[in-house]
């Protein structure tokens, strides 16, 4: 799943800081470790599930 996620984000594994699973705020995560992408992975049940990738926006 996550993998697919990168796959249709165009984006190469070795750019991705982190993955979260589960009810976690990605965004602060990212800023309390100082990272600047993640992957946001969501099982919903039944086998489905949902992913995310997400990238924080640094300025100044």
């Amino acid at each position: 799943m996550i993998g697919a996620a990168l796959e249709r984000a165009k984006l190469a594994p070795e750019r991705i800081d982190e993955v979260f699973m589960g009810n976690v705020l990605p965004v602060h995560a990212l800023e309390a470790q100082n990272l600047k992408r993640g992957v946001v992975a969501l099982c919903i049940g039944g086998g489905e599930a949902t992913a995310i990738a997400i990238e924080r926006v640094v300025r100044g």
